[in-house]
């Protein structure tokens, strides 16, 4: 318990302090090496973390520079390419069953259920 939560008391949960203070009173050992946490307690408690100097706050702001927001043209052009793709799919999609080639064996039947933009598929080739 010294070890996670240090020398003082009343850093560590409320339910093993009263035990900690029975053991540390009967037991030497104990209250020594409790005597050594608590000065780490104080080096750790003591030690300041300095801040960043201004140079380095000043090169580091010099990299962040804030971009220049998206102009209208530029987010015209995106709708326009996301666009005009989307409805290149949808054309390839709908116009390309029609224009692929058809030989006598294979031609599509619109009101067959059995009709693919490949062709008539036969149900017994799928079934094992």
């Amino acid at each position: 318990m010294l070890a996670s939560y240090g020398g003082r008391l009343e850093r560590w949960p409320a339910a093993e302090r009263e035990a900690a203070k029975r053991f540390l009173a009967g037991d030497a050992e104990a209250a020594r090496q409790q005597s050594v946490a608590l000065e780490f307690d104080e080096l750790l408690d003591a030690y300041v973390l300095a801040g960043p100097d201004a140079d380095l706050i000043r090169r580091v702001n010099l990299g962040f520079r804030p971009r220049a927001s998206h102009s209208l043209l530029r987010e015209w052009w995106l709708g326009l390419a996301l666009g005009s793709a989307a409805a290149a799919g949808a054309a390839c999609g709908v116009l390309l069953p029609v224009a692929l080639p058809q030989d006598d064996s294979s031609a599509l039947n619109w009101a067959d259920d059995q009709a693919t933009a490949f062709g008539a598929y036969e149900w017994e080739e799928w079934q094992p």
